[in-house]
């Protein structure tokens, strides 16, 4: 839709699947898109972005796309959100990788698979989804940023 195409500021949808929203606690807009590039291609128009963000009802926007066979990671993912009127990338975000996953499963497609997250930010996020059964593990290894106390 018109919206989508202005708020990812792009027309390279994949257009043998729906956008589709999932709810795994937290509300996800999956969007996609027809390869990774695609995906890093993106440029999202941040008025618009609310908008869609705010029409679909959910806490932000995942578009995905397959990376080229040969590579480590199955797809290419970004967690696009908009706080106090700016636009926020999520480096890795479990919740919409839990939606993806649901939404693979949903399809039929339950076999285990890497996502790479962080790219567009410079960031190596990697993300293991496995499935055992009607349960969905997300998974990978963390990195410590920033590290502290509160004393009150």
């Amino acid at each position: 839709d018109a919206l989508m195409g202005n708020a990812l500021n792009s027309d390279a949808f994949d257009l043998t699947q729906s956008p589709t929203v999932v709810d795994m606690g937290i509300r996800w807009l999956l969007v996609p898109m027809v390869s990774a590039e695609a995906v890093l291609a993106l440029q999202p128009n941040v008025s618009d972005l609310q908008r869609l963000i705010k029409h679909a009802g959910v806490s932000g926007v995942m578009p995905f796309g397959r990376l080229p066979s040969g590579e480590h990671e199955q797809y290419e993912v970004r967690g696009l959100l908009v706080e106090n009127g700016s636009l926020t990338e999520d480096p890795v975000t479990g919740s919409a990788n839990a939606c993806l996953a649901r939404y693979f499963a949903a399809a039929g497609h339950t076999t285990s698979y890497r996502v790479r997250q962080g790219t567009a930010l410079q960031r190596a996020g990697r993300v293991n989804v496995t499935f055992n059964g009607e349960t969905i593990w997300i998974g990978g290894n963390t990195v410590t940023v920033i590290d502290g106390t509160i004393t009150l």
